[in-house]
């Protein structure tokens, strides 16, 4: 965990939860903060798949 406070700093979660089991996510993803058109994909593709992202932190 070298420089733990810069990459936190560079990076978020998103996490995605299954709509019935808000305590798991389904699907939790660490992206660069730069990476704003995967996560536009990302949120596009769980949506239809009736996954929802109910947080994102950094």
């Amino acid at each position: 965990m070298k420089n733990a406070t810069n990459n936190s700093e560079r990076h978020y979660v998103l996490a995605f939860y299954a709509s019935k089991q808000p305590e798991k996510p389904a699907l939790k993803v660490i992206l660069r903060k730069d990476a704003r058109s995967a996560k536009k994909k990302l949120v596009r593709h769980a949506h239809k798949k009736n996954i929802f992202m109910l947080e994102s932190h950094g």
